[in-house]
């Protein structure tokens, strides 16, 4: 059976199918012919041996009513089929040379006849019908017991010439005849059927095929609604979340080289100045403080994008589950966020929180959203963590300038700048580290100033 499936498995659909069903409709025809012929047989042979059982009949009335008995009796009977040839030996019989004639050969008679006479000592019923096949001979014949005027026996009927047989071997010929002609128009069927069939997952594979080869503007359509229609949907939503990520992949890379390219520009361009001699801010000090702020820009910018591109493979391959206490790890982070503006008032309010997850990921987004708040906060930086019902809620509000409404749905994706010019790589990062904790993040406006939100689930 393996070896017939793996031959399968290196064939085409369509001669997978086309085997597949002809081989279950062959055998079901095949079935079928067989039972229909047995019991067409069975009919013929029940109709042919009724006919001897009455001759039969007539026999043992022939018997009762006649004063002498003859012991051997010939008769011929007719019906819509032809002539049949019947005849009947009464036993016990005054003469053997009634049997000698029985079969062919009168040695091949007398075995038979031996046979019928140790059926008749074995037989319980009064009637019981046989069959005697040998050589080219076939004999039917049924064993009839009698008993009356203290005469007992039995009555041997037979025939030789038994139309059913030539009947039904004419008939069976014309069915098989006939199968084999349906059989052949319905391989033919079978095959325009597994063309049919076959014919959308041909289609399919050369889409995908296209898609492969980054084709994939081509819209995928097959109006069907089984389960090969439901694979083209399943391929068509691929390929448009395949078109989608192609488009951001250009998107980034645009932004990526434009965001690059400003600090390139300054750093090179200053450079130069400083070799002519020439200081753009009036000295060497404040030219080379420029250069040096649009290299740690360019540096910070790289790290992130370095860490975003290879963040989908640490989530998905190299998770660490370790536990981290959220209440140390702000603390940590806030006191070395204080010197970048220390006019600042920082408010803690932490409760003792452990979670389950990477420490550094964990890290980033605390770092990514306060390195946001203390940008545009006025005065103060307010973080708080909290458990509420099933729920961990992290909070970090700074009393800075309001966000418009349409854009606090933006501020996650990637490149989108703030006020400062600020692109938001580092919220984007953070999003994504928080998603794939099953949490949720988001932004609100207070009456005065914003709030990050952040909810966990315990």
């Amino acid at each position: 059976m393996s070896k017939v499936s793996k031959f399968l498995s290196n064939k085409s659909i369509a001669f997978q199918i086309w085997i597949v069903f002809s081989a279950m409709m062959l055998f079901i025809i095949g079935i079928l012919v067989t039972i229909s012929l047995l019991t067409f047989k069975n009919f013929l042979y029940d109709k042919a041996y009724e006919l001897i059982e009455n001759s039969q009949k007539n026999v043992i009335t022939n018997m009762v009513d006649g004063e002498n008995y003859t012991q051997f009796s010939g008769t011929i009977s007719e019906n819509n089929n032809g002539e049949r040839i019947l005849k009947s030996i009464i036993y016990p019989i005054a003469d053997t040379e009634n049997i000698e004639h029985i079969l062919s050969d009168e040695k091949s008679s007398k075995e038979l006849w031996n046979k019928v006479l140790n059926q008749y000592q074995n037989q319980t019923s009064d009637s019981q019908r046989y069959t005697y096949v040998k050589n080219n001979d076939n004999v039917f014949y049924v064993i009839r017991k009698y008993s009356f005027d203290d005469k007992s026996g039995f009555v041997f009927s037979y025939t030789r010439d038994l139309q059913a047989e030539k009947l039904y071997r004419q008939i069976a010929r014309k069915i098989i005849l006939m199968t084999i002609i349906a059989s052949f128009f319905s391989l033919i069927i079978v095959r325009k059927l597994a063309s049919y069939l076959s014919k959308p997952i041909k289609s399919l594979k050369e889409n995908v095929e296209k898609i492969g080869q980054k084709e994939w503007n081509t819209p995928i359509s097959v109006d069907r609604k089984d389960e090969i229609g439901e694979l083209s949907e399943a391929i068509e939503s691929m390929r448009q979340q395949l078109v989608k990520n192609d488009e951001a992949q250009q998107w980034m890379l645009q932004n990526i080289s434009h965001e690059l390219k400003t600090p390139v520009m300054v750093i090179r361009s200053y450079a130069q100045s400083v070799g002519d001699g020439i200081f753009p801010k009036g000295d060497l000090s404040s030219t080379m403080f420029v250069i040096d702020s649009e290299a740690e820009r360019l540096e910070k910018r790289i790290k992130d994008l370095l860490y975003l591109t290879k963040l989908d493979y640490l989530l998905q391959h190299k998770r660490i589950e370790e536990l981290v206490n959220m209440k140390e790890l702000i603390e940590e982070t806030v006191d070395r966020f204080r010197f970048r503006r220390e006019e600042l008032n920082w408010e803690l309010e932490l409760e003792n929180i452990i979670i389950l997850g990477d420490y550094e990921q964990w890290k980033v987004v605390v770092e990514n959203i306060l390195e946001n708040s203390i940008r545009y906060s006025r005065s103060k930086v307010r973080i708080s963590v909290k458990a509420s019902g099933d729920s961990i809620l992290l909070e970090i509000y700074n009393d800075g300038e309001s966000i418009e409404e349409s854009a606090l749905n933006e501020l996650f994706k990637p490149f989108k700048k703030g006020k400062k010019g600020k692109f938001g790589l580092g919220l984007a990062i953070a999003k994504r580290i928080i998603e794939s904790y099953d949490g949720h993040i988001w932004v609100t406006n207070e009456n005065v100033g914003v709030s990050f939100k952040i909810e966990l689930k315990k």
